[in-house]
């Protein structure tokens, strides 16, 4: 048997201390916020706090810097230390995080930043001046990255909060240094934001158009490396502070968004995962991505740490909610520990206020003003019953061997050059839609990026999606033992979307039966699936135990019945219940009372310890 390592999990949120404050700036009422806010986290079994440093509340004006009262972040992380709470620190320079006025403001970049530096200031491909605000404010303008009177101010930035960082890290407290936040094109797109590389991408020449788009990403992995070795330089390095970089998949209508890649991110710190599955509120089931987490957390780097979980999310314009229901919360954290996530950090874990006093609470599992919610009681479920009891093992547990796996191009996020944004927009879905298309049938994949990793010879079956096409550089690379199969779009849209729970159970029927079928002609057999619209998986334990998760797609309790052919007949324990379970190689689960379930099978003497795979 092959010995691992236990893997600690991190389990929390992010808990602001700028927002996180008295109504009239009183630091004494602060800092009991801070407490109550502190000693919910840790009465919830969770163990980590996230929090953003906003340059703008800090710096008032050149050369001065405000660590006090209300500002005393120095005191917040005292206060986290003596609640045994570890800390990732996300100093920017930019933060997102709507700060500091909610909806249509970014970034925490000092006003005395830009008028200092006007000619830092980023304009459209039309020479106008880009700013975040849909109306275009001008106080929501942003510098270019690479600017360098924007690079002296950030090093400033960074030398007044090093002394700090270095205390904190070196005491154990700080584990996490962000770089940046979610770095991509200020929420906007490539085609209206000109990073110093032309105003037009050469459209008529697919291959000038890619380097061109490739020549963006450049610039945003080198300002990253810079951010690195600016911490480096002051005496902030590995392995006392782990180095951060974040995205988030999620594609937004209307903008042809598209994210760097991790292994362009690599370089400059470890990358880790936004994942906020719900996005729409007209789509019927409680996820709107519901396979998102399931295919990005297996293409991610290991290890897999979400610096961003969906604790709420914010409202539409004009204030107009967008309803998440809190099992979408409790789901994202089982799938994500279940996938063998080191990091699950909610984001927003208590709500606070904006600079102007207006509510910033993301429909968080704490208000504003300190009141717990439904959605904090479920995430506070799966840290007592879940996390806290189980956190060495849930350490050590791996996945079986997989003989599937998706394939997808590190050149996907590169747009097809073509008129508009629907050609321009690549679809970070797809990999869920195949990663859903595939659970239908029981399948339970690996997702591979082909530029990272070209040798698919261990599986018995790959799928990619047949738009690739022939030309495709990613496509012209898949070479298997066994079969390549392309699956058109149009069958696994729906999958993506979440649409497919408006389909009749005839369709899910078929899609199964063809998956089946293609890899019965592969010679792999199903691994683990849930009878109806819902998704099980199975991990191993090295001493020869397992877990088994589930999730109901529809979100609604019941009793379902999971299949795993591999799993010998024993009894089994529904941690988050206490419910013992009769299992075998085919089962009921009762998914009382919220949809979900992690079932702890133990080893048991006439079972063989298992064997770690060799990828």
């Amino acid at each position: 048997m092959t010995s691992q390592a236990p893997r600690p999990l991190h389990y929390g949120g992010e808990v602001q201390y700028f927002r996180v404050r008295d109504r009239r700036w009183d630091p004494h009422r602060t800092r009991r916020a801070w407490g109550r806010a502190l000693d919910a986290v840790a009465e919830a079994g969770m163990d980590l706090v996230s929090t953003y440093v906003p340059w703008d509340f800090h710096a008032p004006g050149p050369g001065v810097f405000d660590f006090e009262g209300t500002r005393d972040l120095d005191a917040y992380l005292r206060m986290c230390a003596e609640r045994g709470l570890r800390v990732l620190l996300k100093p920017g320079p930019y933060i997102n995080s709507e700060w500091p006025y909610g909806f249509g403001s970014f970034g925490a970049l000092p006003a005395w930043v830009r008028q200092r530096h006007r000619g830092a200031l980023l304009r459209r491909p039309s020479g106008k001046f880009l700013s975040f605000h849909p109306a275009g404010r001008a106080r929501d303008r942003q510098c270019d990255y690479l600017h360098p009177g924007f690079l002296a101010e950030v090093g400033r930035w960074f030398e007044a909060l090093a002394p700090l960082v270095r205390r904190w890290s070196e005491a154990g407290v700080l584990r996490w240094l962000q770089l940046d936040n979610e770095t991509n094109y200020f929420w906007d797109d490539r085609y209206r934001v000109d990073l110093g590389n032309g105003p037009s991408p050469p459209a008529d020449r697919p291959e000038a158009h890619r380097l061109w788009f490739e020549e963006a990403h450049r610039r945003i992995h080198d300002y990253l490396l810079r951010l690195r070795r600016t911490w480096e330089a002051l005496g902030v390095r590995e392995p006392a502070v782990r180095f951060l970089t974040n995205d988030s998949p999620h594609p937004f209508w209307g903008r042809a968004l598209v994210l760097p890649h991790p292994a362009g991110k690599g370089p400059a710190g470890h990358w880790t995962l936004d994942l906020y599955n719900r996005q729409f509120p007209w789509t019927r089931c409680v996820e709107d991505y519901p396979y998102m987490t399931d295919a990005w957390a297996r293409l991610a780097p290991r290890p897999l740490l979400c610096a961003e979980a969906q604790g709420g999310i914010f409202q539409l314009p004009l204030g107009i909610p967008i309803p998440v229901s809190p099992r979408v919360s409790e789901r994202l954290a089982l799938k994500l520990i279940g996938h063998g996530a080191e990091m699950v950090c909610f984001y927003l874990l208590h709500g606070g206020m904006n600079l102007d006093g207006s509510s910033y609470s993301f429909q968080a599992p704490i208000l504003p003003d300190g009141r717990r919610t439904a959605r904090y009681d479920l995430l506070a479920r799966i840290g007592r019953r879940l996390v806290v009891p189980y956190r060495p093992e849930l350490g050590r547990l791996f996945p079986p061997r997989r003989d599937v796996a998706v394939a997808v191009s590190g050149r996907d996020r590169v747009p097809r050059p073509g008129p508009g944004p629907a050609t321009q927009r690549v679809h970070s879905v797809g990999p869920a839609a195949l990663v859903g298309w595939l659970a239908r049938g029981g399948m339970d994949p690996e997702v591979v990026d082909v530029e990272e990793a070209a040798d698919l010879s261990p599986f018995r079956l790959v799928v990619h999606l047949a738009e690739w096409g022939p030309s495709s550089a990613g496509a012209a690379r898949l070479r298997c033992a066994g079969r390549v199969h392309a699956v058109p779009w149009g069958r696994v849209r729906a999958y993506a979307s979440g649409a497919y729970f408006r389909l009749g159970s005839r369709r899910l029927a078929a899609d199964a039966a063809e998956v089946r079928r293609v890899a019965a002609a592969a010679r792999v057999e199903p691994s683990a699936w849930l009878e109806g619209r819902g998704l099980a998986w199975i991990r191993h334990a090295p001493d020869g135990g397992a877990w088994v998760f589930a999730v109901n797609d529809e979100g609604r309790p019941r009793v379902a019945r999971v299949v795993v052919p591999a799993l010998p007949p024993g009894r089994g324990e529904e941690v988050l219940s206490g419910l013992a379970v009769e299992v075998g190689p085919r089962f009921d689960l009762p998914l009382e009372p919220y949809g979900v379930a992690a079932v702890r099978v133990p080893a048991v003497a006439s079972r063989r310890p298992a064997t770690l795979p060799g990828r």
